[in-house]
């Protein structure tokens, strides 16, 4: 087995393809006999396809119940990237996600806030594990923490401004100055557009930052959005390595395989620093913009 071509495949999502992507082929090259291909934005009708194909493992996103119940019914080992479901049949290898939202956490209490909010998306693993960790996070500090899930159209929210009233009635409701963290990079720049509709100056009033540094959509805002990257190609390599032990007859891990999130990525959204002192505020607002 080991001295044939391995056929690889890897079906992810648009964002993390080419990251993740390499860190399969890294491994891959080293190892001196696989060959990877790749699917972009699959659905389930790919899964299927894969019934018949004739390689030796798979490396997939599985977002979705249905991805997760095609997948069950190939007949080779499996590795999932993706952390939307909390329970699966296969092992998993993902960014460590409480860390995500403590590091974020960190982040703006490091910016000087002492007021934190937290938004996420209802039904996501990831979205539930990375609000545990924010809040952890600011309540060991000493600080409140309010929190607020919208549905899984938020990309609506950003692109045509749907479902937008709920998340302005929220933000209008929060004392400022107040850090917010949103589960990920779209949701964040929504909350950036929100306040600026609504007269709230962002980051004086609110201070944004997001989850996957997703450079068209972070640098693309009103104000430019910080956000914790993550570390895909490391998360790709990973995989792979657990992928080839369980073609070679290994078990799986009884737990998920978490890869430390990357730095994060400080853009204009968080770029202050927040004093409860007015006339102070004033002077390093000014110095900030004049700089």
């Amino acid at each position: 087995m080991r001295s044939s071509v391995m056929k690889i495949a890897v079906l992810a999502p648009d964002q993390e393809s080419y990251p993740t992507v390499m860190g399969v082929v890294r491994y891959g090259r080293e190892r001196g006999n696989w060959n990877v291909f790749v699917e972009l934005d699959v659905d389930i009708a790919t899964f299927r396809r894969l019934r018949s194909w004739d390689g030796h493992g798979v490396i997939a996103h599985l977002s979705t119940p249905g991805k997760a119940k095609a997948v069950r019914e190939l007949s080779v080992p499996v590795v999932n990237i993706s952390c939307a479901i909390q329970r699966l049949p296969v092992p998993r290898v993902t960014t460590d996600q409480e860390a995500i939202g403590a590091a974020a956490a960190r982040h703006l209490m490091e910016r000087g806030f002492t007021r934190f909010a937290f938004l996420g998306i209802t039904g996501l693993w990831f979205s539930q594990l990375r609000q545990r960790g924010f809040e952890r996070c600011v309540r060991e500090a000493g600080y409140p923490c309010d929190t607020m899930d919208v549905g899984q159209e938020a990309h609506s929210m950003l692109f045509w401004g749907r479902g937008t009233e709920t998340v302005a009635e929220w933000l209008k409701a929060l004392t400022p100055p107040v850090g917010v963290m949103t589960v990920f990079d779209y949701l964040g720049a929504a909350v950036v557009q929100i306040c600026g509709t609504i007269g709230l100056r962002v980051p004086y009033d609110v201070g944004v930052i997001g989850t996957d540094n997703d450079l068209t959509v972070c640098e693309s805002t009103r104000v430019p959005l910080s956000s914790v990257s993550r570390d895909w190609f490391q998360q790709g390599y990973v995989a792979a390595r657990l992928l080839d032990r369980l073609m070679r007859g290994g078990r799986a891990p009884e737990r998920d395989i978490l890869v430390p999130p990357a730095p994060i990525a400080q853009r204009r959204s968080t770029d202050v620093l927040v004093t409860d002192c007015p006339k102070l505020a004033l002077g390093i607002r000014y110095i900030q913009e004049h700089l």
